[in-house]
């Protein structure tokens, strides 16, 4: 129903209706906008919405016109305003937080460090390359494999830089490098261990990536098995990631963690 001027008086969209309203209060509304308001009109199109706000309770609906161009783009919209999915902004945000973590760890560690006359300090066991740089290779050789999209040898790297890890604490344990040793010792494990906690995450990431990958595959072999071809593009409707999505993901996290451990190894192991 159109009221003077061709303005549009009709049936608000479900959001903007009161709660507590009756189902038939509402006039019907009709897709017939296109009609612009005479020139001897009182009110504006500001005006006569918010009027139509302050009476009726909800907002007058926009034209047709001018409101398909965001309606065609609604579908797509997590990638028209930020350029990113959502799931890689949440996870470049998430890498942001966790960088933060880690300089103010860094940061302290190198304040007292300054601060000590000697470091380590006199008495303590001090730190051997061998195996630390055995590790620093494979965690740099797993950050290339996941570039390259080989998920499952960058797990299983990630799994081996863990057990190394596990067996290098043992040995410096047998050394007499404890929590108790003092600030040296509290501090190294800190921020080994803090680092250990990320890549074992780093790994539930490839491993939920895998499995959305191996889930894929298995829906594709199903189809082709029962002779059922769609050509058709799927929509992406949702918020829902997808199989890449995850493996991007993950990707992003492990060059995280490994960028990490380099700076980790250059102060604790070099410097």
């Amino acid at each position: 129903m159109l009221a003077e001027g061709g303005w549009c008086l009709g049936k608000a969209p479900a959001p903007f209706q009161p709660a507590l309203a009756p189902k038939d209060f509402l006039p019907p509304y009709e897709h017939d906008c296109s009609k612009e308001p005479p020139h001897g009109n009182s009110f504006s199109p500001r005006g006569f919405r918010f009027m139509h706000l302050l009476v009726l309770g909800y907002p007058a609906p926009r034209p047709i016109a001018g409101a398909s161009p965001f309606n065609a783009a609604s579908a797509h919209l997590e990638r028209i305003m930020t350029g990113v999915s959502n799931g890689r902004l949440g996870m470049m945000l998430l890498v942001g937080t966790e960088t933060l973590i880690f300089s103010s760890f860094i940061g302290a560690y190198l304040v007292l460090r300054g601060a000590a006359a000697s470091w380590p300090p006199f008495g303590t066991p001090r730190l051997t390359l061998d195996l630390s740089s055995v590790n620093t290779a494979i965690l740099a050789f797993s950050t290339f494999q996941v570039w390259r999209g080989r998920l499952r040898l960058t797990f299983l790297l990630g799994g081996v830089f863990l057990v190394l890890q596990a067996l290098e604490f043992h040995r410096l344990y047998a050394r007499g490098l404890t929590l108790q040793t003092g600030t040296y010792g509290a501090l190294f494990y800190t921020l080994v261990t803090c680092h250990g906690l990320h890549v074992l995450g780093g790994l539930a990431i490839l491993g939920v990536a895998l499995g959305k990958k191996r889930a894929t595959r298995a829906s594709e072999h199903r189809s082709m098995g029962e002779g059922e071809q769609d050509f058709s593009p799927t929509p992406r409707c949702t918020d829902a990631p997808l199989p890449n999505d995850w493996a991007e993901y993950a990707e992003l996290y492990w060059h995280f963690v490994t960028a990490v451990w380099l700076v980790l190894f250059s102060i604790l192991y070099i410097v």
